[in-house]
């Protein structure tokens, strides 16, 4: 009996996985044609058709976007009652094990089970990673509004409200760079100081200070030694 209904849970999750797959094929081409129509409409902005169509495409994307959602929650759903399946059958297996009489291996329908769970986690992290961001909020103008005159001001907006982050982070770029190009000139300061107070050369003075005193001690020997034959002769 578990057998069977785990045979049906894959299939369920096998159909909602094309579904997934099918419903993403259709957004991405509902997308392309929804640039290319807005395209469209800046060069022809008064043509109320051309309008009414962008308007129709944008609710066919938020329906498949409902649509996407929907069976995303489902294939969670689904994967979570394999999760409790496996939780099941691991804690039977393990009973199993401790029992000395029954020494069989973990059953068919254990590994059909994990199985299954790595393969949901696989087709739900691919399709995460090549999920587009929503682009309907940004077409939300085009609603029951006039659109002759409004949407010439509204649709360029739509293009900066997509490099807004740029810009962002280039202005904050600059003002780190400026916050770094102010430090090194702090930093050359105390160095300009440095060179004048002494100005000998990088050893400071106190190595080459006992060295003259050297000097002038040799000096003054050999004087004393040069000075002592001078009264024999």
């Amino acid at each position: 009996a578990k057998l069977s209904r785990l045979c049906e849970q894959d299939k369920v999750v096998r159909t909602q996985e094309e579904k997934l797959q099918q419903l993403y094929r259709e957004k991405h081409t509902l997308e392309t044609a929804l640039l290319s129509a807005s395209q469209e409409i800046e060069m022809s902005a008064d043509n109320p058709a051309a309008v009414r169509s962008v308007v129709q495409q944008r609710d066919e994307l938020e329906r498949s976007w409902r649509e996407y959602d929907r069976l995303e929650s489902d294939v969670s759903l689904a994967k979570s009652n394999l999760l409790q399946q496996l939780e099941a059958h691991e804690l039977s297996d393990t009973g199993n094990f401790m029992d000395s009489s029954k020494t069989e291996p973990p059953g068919q329908q254990h590994v059909q089970i994990q199985k299954e769970l790595w393969r949901i986690q696989d087709v739900v992290e691919a399709l995460s990673n090549n999920k587009p961001p929503r682009s309907t909020e940004g077409m939300g103008f085009l609603g029951s509004k006039p659109i002759s005159s409004k949407y010439k001001n509204e649709g360029p907006d739509y293009r900066l409200y997509k490099s807004e982050p740029e810009l962002t982070t280039v202005a904050e770029v600059d003002e780190t760079n400026g916050e770094e190009k102010i430090e090194p000139t702090v930093e050359k300061e105390p160095s300009t100081t440095k060179g004048i107070s002494y100005p000998v050369g990088i050893v400071p003075p106190r190595t080459k200070s006992p060295m003259p005193e050297s000097s002038t001690i040799a000096s003054y020997v050999t004087l004393r030694k040069s000075k002592k034959p001078d009264p024999r002769m």
